[in-house]
């Protein structure tokens, strides 16, 4: 069972990406990892080390192409699900 999500990436698709997501979890199991600093209430991470030490269940990976293969591995190494 999924109870938390995790997005990296909160670009166009990660934002869209999180409006349909929240439509299903609430968004304290809605993590967030992003370059930018947000004003958003949002659970947001900036450093990619304390997002994946998170206890997420299912990733969403909205980032730019050229980053997918580099969180692909460290999502596949946690044994974890993901979207691209």
């Amino acid at each position: 069972m999924i109870k938390n999500v995790g997005i990296i990436g909160y670009g166009y698709f990660g934002k869209k990406t999180y409006k349909e997501v929240n439509k299903f979890f609430k968004k304290e199991n809605i993590f967030i990892l992003t370059k930018t600093k947000k004003k958003e209430n949002l659970n947001f991470y900036y450093d990619e080390n304390h997002f994946f030490k998170k206890k997420i269940d299912f990733y969403f990976v909205c980032s730019p192409i050229d980053t997918h293969f580099f969180f692909l591995k460290k999502i596949i190494k946690n044994k974890k699900k993901f979207f691209i």
